[in-house]
């Protein structure tokens, strides 16, 4: 069945998926700035960030050998290749949650790769670390290294504290239309 392309009907029906799309995120938003507070870094980590109160030793001890492992196993493999340490306390700059549009890379059958902007799932991310950039500087052969460090430190964070948010991840899915998958499914 071939059909043709009418622009007209193209703009239309972007038009409508843009004012869906927009209502979507403004709803699940609203849902993230609710839960917010069960995903913040500074309960579970205490002395272990920087200007943070102190938090139960044994608990807040358990937390940070857990990031730690996270750490090793994901910032030293590929994409990232980091050899940083983790230097205590960690410095977390912003602990705000907020959505990024979650993209991707499609590969037309012409050969040609075309960026595709999914209208209603989002990436969690904290806020001053875009996702966009985050991407810009891992593919970036001349990246800075402290930089990627932050950004693999701060989305390592936020997916070590969302799952450690009991049955938040099931809430999501429910609650959220498109859900918003954790960061650590990106690839």
């Amino acid at each position: 069945m071939t059909q043709s392309f009418d622009v007209d009907s193209f703009i239309r029906s972007r038009k409508q998926t843009r004012a869906v799309s927009d209502l979507l995120k403004a709803q699940a938003s609203d849902y993230l700035a609710t839960l917010s507070p069960l995903v913040r870094p500074q309960p579970l980590f205490g002395e272990y960030l920087q200007g943070a109160p102190r938090g139960s030793g044994r608990e807040t001890q358990h937390h940070f050998k857990e990031f730690r492992t996270l750490f090793d196993k994901h910032a030293g493999a590929r994409p990232f290749n980091l050899m940083n340490e983790l230097e205590v306390p960690l410095n977390i700059i912003n602990s705000t949650p907020e959505l990024y549009p979650l993209e991707y890379d499609h590969t037309l059958d012409n050969g040609t790769r075309v960026r595709v902007t999914s209208p209603t799932r989002w990436v969690v991310g904290y806020s001053s670390f875009d996702l966009s950039r985050f991407r810009q500087v891992v593919g970036d052969p001349n990246r800075s290294g402290s930089e990627l460090h932050r950004f693999v430190v701060h989305y390592l964070m936020l997916f070590h504290c969302f799952s450690r948010a009991g049955g938040l991840g099931r809430v999501q899915g429910a609650a959220l239309p498109g859900g918003f998958p954790v960061p650590g499914r990106l690839r």
